[in-house]
């Protein structure tokens, strides 16, 4: 995984970074949908939502190569969800019609829509930097709570969400977040361009918190479904969506950062 970070980060350009994570992002909404078709009696649009969450991410790319045309995000978000409403009028098994629909619009927003801002991240200046700092402290951030959780955690975080979770746990796991954060501003110069010391430990405390709500509300997702992993497709941590978890609120979060506190675009 660490050398798909590394060849997905330093050796595509722009356009094979975006098809790529396009189709990283269009596998997560598989997963979701499978996993939603499995467990319940719902029936969400796969195709439809697929479709659509791949068009809005194209449309979020195009804005970025081409910043010349109109950014008409509007208008393509009520195309999927014309698309979706009129997928439900006619399906012939009329069976929990607004759950199907809500379930559709749902795994779009939360997996394309969001996911989309890693797209817009990639077209911002110093946007390798920006992501791999993303991926160092989100991660080590979920390695941290792990180890300190399973040995130090006693105070149960949410435990109808994630039983497992403990207070301990999240602590240890935002301060090693912020510590790895803190290391690699030390050893990478090419960061105090354009970050300085008290940012990158405020960045990576907030990628850090946020990160972990992104884990928690995953749990939720899948306490709900009564699974424990949305697929098998990498051994040892289940599904693509089960390694991103984190990633989902964590890289809006970093985008808004970006533009809008140090204001860089």
């Amino acid at each position: 995984m660490v050398l798909f970070l590394f060849t997905w980060l330093f050796f595509t350009g722009e356009v094979l970074f975006t098809i790529i994570s396009i189709g990283v992002i269009a596998w997560t909404l598989f997963e979701f949908f499978s996993a939603v078709k499995r467990c319940k009696a719902y029936r969400p649009f796969a195709t439809i939502g697929i479709i659509g969450g791949v068009l809005i991410m194209s449309y979020q790319a195009l804005l970025e190569l081409a910043p010349d045309i109109s950014d008409q995000t509007n208008q393509c978000i009520a195309l999927v969800l014309f698309m979706i409403f009129a997928s439900e009028i006619f399906r012939k098994e009329k069976q929990n019609s607004i759950a199907n629909i809500a379930l559709t619009v749902f795994g779009v927003f939360f997996l394309a829509f969001l996911g989309s801002y890693m797209i817009k991240i990639r077209f911002l200046p110093h946007a390798r930097l920006w992501i791999l700092f993303l991926f160092v402290v989100a991660k080590m951030n979920d390695v941290g709570a792990y180890v300190i959780g399973s040995r130090f955690g006693h105070v149960k975080l949410a435990k109808y969400i994630s039983p497992k979770k403990t207070v301990e746990g999240a602590v240890g796991g935002v301060l090693i977040g912020v510590l790895s954060g803190l290391g690699l501003w030390l050893v990478l110069d090419e960061y105090h361009t354009f970050i300085g010391l008290t940012g990158v430990i405020g960045l990576s405390f907030i990628l850090g918190i946020i990160g972990q709500l992104g884990d928690l509300f995953e749990s939720l997702l899948k306490r709900d479904l009564k699974i424990k992993d949305f697929g098998h497709f990498i051994p040892g941590f289940g599904g693509v969506l089960d390694l991103l978890d984190s990633m989902y609120f964590a890289t809006p979060a970093l985008y808004f950062y970006i533009t809008e506190v140090i204001q860089l675009n």
